[in-house]
């Protein structure tokens, strides 16, 4: 039993590891590394979260129910709701829409301390609800949330928590929403060459 659960999981490393690589092979080329995105229909990514899923079972349940019975009542609620929700797609991806971020490339830190990279959002109307976050890291609590990003210029610094000495590349970040409503979850995975230099940890004295 153990020798079966150790090759499953083996199996599944190595099936995690072969589409990760694909992944990123495939937003190399379609979201390349760069100081500063824009964001458009290219680099945006959008589909429900597990409410907007069940919102849409509901949608479906109601439909056949209204359909079953001929009633135009049920039936005129359920066109209701889906257009709701299409309305909702569509707004969640315009408060995504035409954000420009930039950051700098490179930060320093000590080894078991933090190194925070500077992202600036320009915007030019309101956009509510973004968060970032360094993939890699999701279990070491690294993300940032920005509320209300104005018209004009806003600075998030987004943390890296670095575990040893060298130098190492940071990876991509994710900026993702789900305004409004939560139906939906909006994300963008952008690659600003970030790297990192960590240094030994400083001997007390």
């Amino acid at each position: 039993m153990k020798l079966f659960s150790s090759v499953l999981n083996q199996i599944k490393q190595v099936t995690n590891e072969f589409v990760k690589r694909r992944v990123e092979q495939w937003l190399s080329k379609r979201v390349p590394g760069n100081f500063q995105h824009t964001l458009s229909s290219r680099n945006i990514f959008i589909m429900p979260t597990r409410f907007g899923f069940a919102y849409l079972i509901f949608i479906v349940l109601l439909f056949l129910l209204g359909t079953n019975y001929q009633n135009n009542i049920i039936l005129l609620f359920c066109y209701l709701l889906a257009s709701l929700f299409i309305t909702v797609m569509l707004h969640s991806f315009y408060n995504f829409s035409q954000l420009i971020f930039s950051s700098s490339a490179k930060q320093f830190t000590f080894a078991k301390q933090r190194a925070y990279f500077p992202i600036i959002v320009k915007s030019d109307k309101n956009h509510f609800d973004l968060n970032f976050q360094f993939p890699e890291q999701k279990s070491l609590s690294t993300k940032v949330n920005l509320e209300h990003c104005p018209i004009g210029e806003s600075q998030v610094l987004l943390p890296l928590y670095g575990e040893r000495r060298g130098v190492y590349k940071v990876g991509r970040v994710k900026v993702f929403s789900e305004y409004s409503l939560g139906l939906f979850v909006t994300w963008a995975m952008l690659d600003f060459s970030h790297q990192v230099v960590v240094f030994p940890q400083p001997k007390k004295l």
